[in-house]
């Protein structure tokens, strides 16, 4: 504080430059490849029996935390040759972040295959229904979940044919979003 009694703000001396996050994004990369080798001798057998244990929820956990440092560290490999590499460099690496990234929908397969095969629902229906969940989430409001049809939080067998009739669908005013916004693309 200074003598007027007014605060003084000191200007930090730590300063995000380029060249930080750059080194920033090479531990990022460092620490994907450790956990990378370090998930791969204690991984549970890659056998349905496995993806119900905690040591495969860890693994699953660690394996997406992975795929994140692997792209924060391609992000900085990116910014540092970015001027050299022109436009065919940012579709390469935008191509490259985007396969990647849609590769982490494997890592939670497993869930998805686990309580298909624990409740006898067809696990192609079970993704649909997935999907379809994940894809309201990119197209409707914050807080898209409901107590009623495919945007509950929490899912159980009772919801899924054989046991109740029909399919698993948005709710009408959800629904009603989605197809207006559907019309504006």
């Amino acid at each position: 504080m200074n003598t007027t009694g007014k605060i003084a703000i000191r200007e930090s001396k730590m300063k995000i430059k380029a060249a930080n996050l750059i080194r920033w994004s090479g531990l990022a990369a460092m620490a994907g490849g450790i956990i990378f080798a370090g998930i791969q001798p204690v991984h549970p057998p890659d056998v349905l029996a496995s993806v119900t244990t905690g040591a495969w929820a860890l693994i699953i956990t660690l394996k997406w935390v992975m795929c994140l440092f692997f792209l924060i560290g391609i992000s900085g490999i990116y910014a540092r040759q970015v001027e050299q590499t022109g436009w065919l460099g940012l579709v390469g690496y935008l191509m490259l972040g985007l396969s990647w990234w849609l590769q982490t929908a494997y890592v939670f397969i497993d869930k998805v295959t686990a309580f298909a095969s624990s409740h006898r629902i067809p696990v192609k229906y079970l993704l649909a229904c997935v999907l379809a969940h994940e894809i309201g989430h990119l197209l409707l409001p914050a807080n898209a979940h409901r107590p009623d049809g495919i945007m509950r939080d929490g899912w159980h067998s009772a919801l899924f044919p054989p046991r109740t009739p029909g399919v698993l669908g948005f709710p009408p005013e959800q629904a009603r979003l989605l197809r207006l916004r559907a019309r504006r693309q």
